[in-house]
């Protein structure tokens, strides 16, 4: 039997909790803590989930720490979880801490460690008033499982303690739902369970559980449910050069996602524009030159409200921005603070959230963070601004959630838990006494501290990803996982053409382990929100992309109840912003960006800089992304030294190419004549491989990649099955058809069969005869002597999101924007070091810059492109767009 795969470690009701001490009756909050896992991560739709609060299979230990209190003070008068997850604050003080749960699986012999997750718990005297999260949610049609759950919000008594006068109740259990139609069930924690498809909302009652009720009469919620995965005829064509093959076609579909029904002309003409630019204007190559490759379709399906929902929390002040709806915790450098200083992500990061009413100065919270002994935490990078806009950065309010079709969110909530692993990350170990000074203790406090402040450490906010609470633990864990059950991918897999015979098209966005899909991932999910964000999600099947690129979130706050904010509804389209809150550019480049992750690309940006190499940036292994590579495979000394060995940068070895074709049918190695192989390339192609015979040229044959996640490199060793060299025309067999027969040298007998469109080629060659490849010779040379990537800025602390310039190489005139020039350089996967890209400047690093039009793609990553969709446009793409130098050098 298959040992099981562990995914993540997880809180119910959620990582965020809020607990009372006063009542009648009093509330209980009861823990659980959930081990999510797989048998079969290819096959099986829905993850297992294992409650660990058994004491015959699991260790498990709790840990309760105030982190606001002096030393040594911080285990004192802190909430019990007894091993069953009751809480008991009858004897804690009211305020805020944070927890760590250790797991541990019991063995027959000696223990096995499974992870550790962290929580908060804040500890507040009596609630006030309690409201819906939601306006209205939309539910899953399902007789397995429950997928929406509404959020609930209760306000508490403002009891000085610095806790939060808002919190998060959702899951806890004080408020009972009740269905008022057979339509939907609710389940455990409050979760929705569709059980017939509703044309018309249904409603569930909230009534609180306190007596008595905060809510007379009780709170209603209207509830849809929706069939995803049943068939739609309803793909509309928005550029469909070829329908009847669209299964070999690259077809990318557009869905709504936040559009209301009056919203459908500003859906269609966004697609419609995006359509055309992004096969027509040059900084989206090559998608321009393989626009015959592929399909574009469009589908509208309307949402009951406009944007997407936003996971984090916005300030309610303008203290430090001037302005209110600023996310929390704020990512890019606070304006005012001092050069070198923090970003207040960084600041929260170390240090954690403001108490509610915190009134100290810089200096005395430098001077307390100073006796906590906070681990990192340097005063020198803390200046007096920044640490009053830390201050501020906080709200008592929480904005309420959007009802959308298909449930995808900004950022992530508190409640969701950090982006810190859970099962590879072990617990802290436990200190017996609070006090820094002890050399014994000092360090297990660190790391305890470490350990915990992880809640911090929230998920990008710009990230628009699937929300937990409408897409249930059973099918949907994080963005890094296909999570193959989940409801749109349902929904893709049911999708038909919208014209007759209305063939079932949208087959080819459903991932298949057992075979590679021309269109798997070439979905873009259009949210109606003015807010940026955007992603790769479900391991690169899916994108999603907002429709403009601000940053503060404009909302308004409910007259009756001002803790609960709305969202300020988008401005419409009018005469003199035909696209409203759209913006074009930055909605096309962004699009464009993300599917190049589904083509294997990984971001090449840095958000923040690091003075130490990440753990992922020193595994031995290569990065699986076929455009960047670590430091930990590159190495060629021991650390700390960061020498690289340049031999075994992937990309090296990609052939510029100066004839080139695509197979449109497979080919099988002849029997016969074990040293050739018959290719068929069509009629269309045949006169240059007449040519090229009659030249004497030597010709390539490159296998079609057969990864399901479309990675290529590194290329295969030549002459060894996948990748045969110095082959030669031996006959033009049919000309009609397109085919011709290639022989390798005597030493080479082929073996491997090669797929549709694999790419037969014939390499450039330098003027002395040797292969040309996309990094030049004299780079190649002047990498190996200084074994350093190319940068001319080596400040590897601080991030750069600029073109980067290479310095200066011996014998080499770099094009004339030098940046292109493609070798080595450091800085990437949103990190200043440890890292590794091809270029200084790409569309994966900054897909918005407007001084050089828009960025494109860097050659390296449109090579990779152009092979994957048509290798035949290879020839093409060199002569068109390898960055020469001005003296024109091929």
């Amino acid at each position: 039997m298959a040992l099981a795969q562990n995914i993540d470690l997880f809180l119910l009701p959620h990582a965020d909790l809020h607990v009372v001490r006063s009542g009648t009756p009093k509330p209980t909050l009861k823990l659980d803590v959930r081990l999510r896992s797989v048998t079969d991560p290819v096959a099986q739709k829905v993850y297992d989930l294992e409650s660990v609060l058994d004491p015959a299979k699991y260790q498990v230990d709790f840990t309760v720490f105030a982190p606001h209190n002096e030393p040594p003070h911080r285990f004192d008068g802190v909430p019990k979880i007894a091993a069953d997850g009751t809480v008991d604050v009858s004897q804690a003080a009211l305020g805020v801490y944070l927890f760590q749960v250790g797991v541990q699986k019991k063995q027959p012999v000696g223990t096995s460690q499974v992870g550790s997750v962290v929580g908060r718990i804040q500890v507040h005297d009596r609630f006030v008033d309690w409201w819906f999260g939601n306006g209205s949610i939309t539910t899953a049609l399902d007789s397995r499982f429950a997928h929406a759950q509404p959020s609930l919000y209760a306000k508490f008594s403002d009891d000085g303690s610095g806790a939060d006068l808002v919190g998060d109740i959702t899951g806890h259990g004080y408020v009972t739902l009740v269905s008022n139609s057979a339509s939907v069930a609710v389940a455990d924690r409050g979760r929705l369970q569709g059980l017939v498809e509703t044309a018309a909302p249904v409603t569930v009652t909230g009534t609180f559980l306190e007596q008595p009720p905060l809510s007379k009469p009780p709170l209603v919620l209207p509830v849809r449910v929706v069939d995803y995965g049943k068939s739609r005829p309803v793909l509309e064509p928005v550029r469909v050069p070829d329908v009847a093959h669209a299964d070999a076609k690259a077809n990318i579909v557009f869905l709504a996602e936040g559009f209301r029904q009056a919203d459908r002309p500003l859906f269609d003409r966004l697609v419609q524009q995006t359509a055309d630019e992004m096969f027509t204007k040059p900084r989206h190559e090559p998608y321009g030159m393989l626009k015959n490759s592929f399909n574009v379709f469009k589908v509208f399906t309307p949402s009951q409200d406009e944007q997407a929902t936003c996971g984090f929390h916005v300030t309610d002040n303008t203290v430090g921005f001037g302005v209110k709806g600023v996310p929390i915790p704020s990512a890019p450098a606070y304006p005012k603070a001092l050069k070198g200083s923090y970003r207040l992500r960084q600041l929260v990061e170390l240090v954690g959230l403001p108490k509610r009413g915190e009134n100290r100065n810089a200096q005395q919270l430098k001077a307390l963070w100073a006796r906590q002994q906070i681990p990192g935490f340097d005063p020198r990078q803390a200046d007096d601004a920044l640490i009053e806009a830390w201050k501020a950065h906080r709200s008592d309010g929480v904005l309420q959630a959007s009802d959308t079709m298909f449930g995808l969110y900004l950022g992530s909530r508190w409640a969701d838990g950090s982006r810190v692993p859970t099962t590879t990350t072990l617990a802290a170990p436990v200190p017996g006494k609070d006090d820094p000074t002890d050399p014994i203790e000092r360090p297990k406090l660190a790391a305890l501290i470490t350990r915990l402040h992880h809640f911090y450490m929230m998920r990008p906010q710009q990230a628009l990803t699937l929300d937990p609470r409408r897409h249930p633990p059973e099918l949907y864990a994080n963005e890094n996982l296909v999570n193959p059950g989940n409801s749109i991918l349902s929904y893709l897999g049911g999708l038909r053409y919208s014209l007759p015979p209305n063939p079932p098209i949208g087959t080819n966005w459903v991932p298949d382990s057992s075979t590679v899909k021309q269109s798997k991932g070439l979905v873009s999910i259009i949210s109606y929100d003015g807010v940026n964000g955007g992603s790769a999600i479900n391991l690169d099947t899916l994108t999603s992309s907002t429709v403009a690129n601000s940053a503060p979130v404009p909302f308004t706050s409910d007259a009756a109840r001002p803790e609960l904010l709305r969202r300020t509804t988008p401005a419409p389209p009018s005469p003199a912003r035909p696209l409203g809150v759209v913006d074009l550019d930055s909605f096309i480049n962004k699009a464009a960006h993300e599917f190049g992750h589904v083509f294997d690309l990984e971001d090449e940006y840095e958000e923040f800089g690091l003075s130490d190499d990440s753990d992922d940036a020193l595994g031995a292994r290569d990065i699986p992304t076929d455009n960047i590579t670590s430091i930990g495979f590159l190495r060629s000394s021991p650390a700390p030294a960061r020498t690289l060995a340049v031999d075994r940068v992937k990309w090296l070895v990609l052939p510029r190419i100066r004839v080139s074709s695509r197979l449109v049918e497979a080919t099988l190695p002849d029997t016969a004549r074990p040293r050739q192989i018959t290719v068929t390339v069509g009629p269309d192609e045949i006169a240059k491989w007449v040519q090229a015979r009659a030249d004497g040229a030597e010709v390539s044959l490159l296998n079609r990649s057969a990864q399901p996640n479309r990675q290529q490199l590194p290329l295969p060793p030549t002459n060894q099955l996948d990748y045969l060299t110095g082959l030669r025309i031996v006959e033009v067999r049919d000309e009609a058809r397109g085919i011709f027969v290639l022989e390798g040298p005597s030493t080479v007998t082929i073996q491997q069969s090669f797929r549709e469109g694999s790419v037969v080629f014939v390499p450039r060659r330098n003027p002395g005869g040797s292969p040309s490849f996309v990094v030049e010779e004299e780079v190649v040379a002047f990498l190996r002597s200084t074994r350093l990537p190319l940068n001319s800025n080596r400040v590897l602390t601080v991030p750069s999101r600029d073109d980067q310039l290479p310095v200066p190489i011996f014998n080499f005139r770099p094009p004339f924007h030098s940046f292109l020039t493609v070798g080595l350089y450091e800085g990437a996967r949103h990190v200043s070091r440890g890292f590794y890209r091809p270029t200084g400047a790409c569309k994966m690093r900054n897909q918005d810059d407007q001084v050089h039009d828009g960025r494109q793609f860097c050659h390296v990553c449109k090579w990779l492109l152009v092979n994957l969709v048509d290798g035949g446009q290879h020839a093409l793409l060199d002569r068109q767009f390898y960055p020469s130098s001005p003296r024109g050098r091929r």
